[in-house]
């Protein structure tokens, strides 16, 4: 207990401490040029600054999608106060450490053990990926810590609480479509303690009436700007054709827009995002119903696209944009494996191979923790702690749903992937009792002292 009560008093600080050490170690000394989705979105932001308006301008009714008008809105205000991607990242780990704060919180409250939700605090710094977040643009953290946020106030269950948990919510809807699946899962885990006779817990028309008013200001706002109710990300048509078309693979794959396939659109068309979005979305429908078990047999491939790997973020800690699992497979495949790594020094190569290996192998542990768990509290009669990780599990459920019907990519699982580490301490502590136990059966069983077997 005593050894306990220190690590508590000094341990637990000193990881915080070191954390935040290593985060600013690594913004200040080892930032990198932003890439892909993230320099898209600083241009966007930059875009917005130079013409002094909010996002989305007038000239984005003719862009293919609209992006997570709240988060590109959150950074054209970061912007106009210090115009610099060094801005971003400092944005990036403070919503990091409000991130973690909310995470706790939830954990104490769900758990109603200071050392579980300490220990979930552990469990998220170890997990390398949200350490590699800080060093992109992605709307991953914002996400986050609105829904978070909007999780711990539905817990205090009161309307005022509620209603405010809805406008959260309404805003994480605005960076992410994702945030449906939380509103759906909000109402699920009420109807299951009602369906098990137990109260409802919070006012759900408080939390479903904060939701709408603020996408509503929000779609009036976008309607103000582009003439269409647009309020959230409209890349879900895309990304429904991504994931139903002859070359689909169940992976985010852009092949489908290359000319000649079903979502080629020629750069100088008239449509509207609205119009090509409705295309794109006639296209995925029409290949749907053409071949339905085509598109059912993709399901498991965007299983193994979700969680086979996890190397998304953490490729930045590399100080490198240049490798991935990804690259490396895809050489792999065409048999050319000295173009693994090629041209890096041995010292790369060997942090590169390290850093993947630790990660995984933690990453991996986790994921079979998270499912043991599931599968004992399905298994289990009491459903006590089913209730309790219901709306994690219903969130995960609604989310996979998603993930399924478009496309699937390691990044796509993180909203739920966070939750689930609150369901992890409950797992390691029957497998401690079931290790105990055995241990305390075996010395039971063995013969005493001195005498031969």
């Amino acid at each position: 207990m005593m050894n306990f009560n220190r690590w508590q008093q000094y341990g637990f600080p000193a990881i915080l401490a070191i954390y935040f050490v290593v985060q600013l170690v690594y913004l200040l000394f080892l930032p990198l040029p932003f890439e892909n989705d993230s320099l898209e979105h600083y241009r966007l932001a930059q875009e917005c600054l130079a013409a002094g308006r909010f996002y989305p301008l007038p000239q984005h009714r003719g862009a293919d999608y609209i992006l997570a008008p709240v988060y590109i809105n959150f950074l054209v205000g970061l912007l106009a106060l210090h115009n610099s991607t060094a801005t971003i990242l400092f944005a990036n780990l403070l919503l990091n450490s409000l991130q973690l704060f909310l995470l706790y919180r939830l954990a104490r409250k769900i758990l109603e053990k200071e050392s579980w939700a300490r220990l979930v605090v552990v469990l998220y710094v170890c997990y390398l990926t949200n350490l590699g977040l800080v060093l992109h643009n992605l709307t991953e953290l914002l996400f986050g810590v609105l829904c978070l946020a909007s999780l711990n106030l539905y817990l205090y269950h009161n309307w005022r609480a509620a209603v405010l948990a809805g406008a959260l919510l309404g805003l994480a809807i605005g960076v992410r479509p994702f945030g449906w699946a939380l509103l759906l899962a909000c109402f699920s885990a009420e109807a299951l303690a009602f369906l098990r006779h137990r109260p409802w817990h919070a006012p759900l028309l408080g939390l479903a009436g904060g939701t709408f008013a603020v996408i509503i200001v929000l779609a009036f706002a976008g309607k103000s700007a582009v003439g269409e109710f647009v309020f959230t990300s409209t890349t879900g048509p895309a990304n429904l054709l991504m994931g139903a078309n002859d070359l689909a693979n169940g992976a985010y794959n852009k092949r489908v827009f290359a000319p000649g396939q079903p979502g080629f659109l020629p750069a100088d068309s008239a449509m509207t995002f609205v119009e090509k979005g409705d295309y794109w979305t006639a296209q995925a429908r029409r290949w749907m119903r053409a071949h339905p078990f085509e598109w059912l047999a993709l399901f498991p491939h965007k299983l193994l696209h979700l969680f086979a790997r996890d190397d998304w973020a953490i490729n930045a800690l590399t100080h490198s944009h240049a490798w991935s699992l990804y690259r490396i497979g895809k050489i792999m495949q065409a048999g050319s494996f000295h173009e693994i790594l090629a041209g890096e020094s041995l010292r790369f190569q060997v942090g590169f191979l390290a850093l993947q290996l630790v990660h995984h192998v933690y990453y991996f542990i986790l994921l079979l923790l998270v499912l043991h768990q599931a599968l004992r509290l399905i298994r289990s009669k009491s459903g006590f702690w089913l209730e309790r990780f219901a709306v994690i599990y219903f969130f995960s459920v609604f989310g996979l749903g998603m993930n399924l019907l478009t496309v699937g990519d390691p990044r796509y699982k993180y909203p739920y992937f966070i939750l689930w580490l609150i369901t992890v301490p409950p797992a390691l502590s029957a497998l401690y009792a079931k290790l105990q136990s055995r241990s305390a059966t075996t010395a039971g069983a063995s013969p005493p002292a001195g005498k031969s077997v």
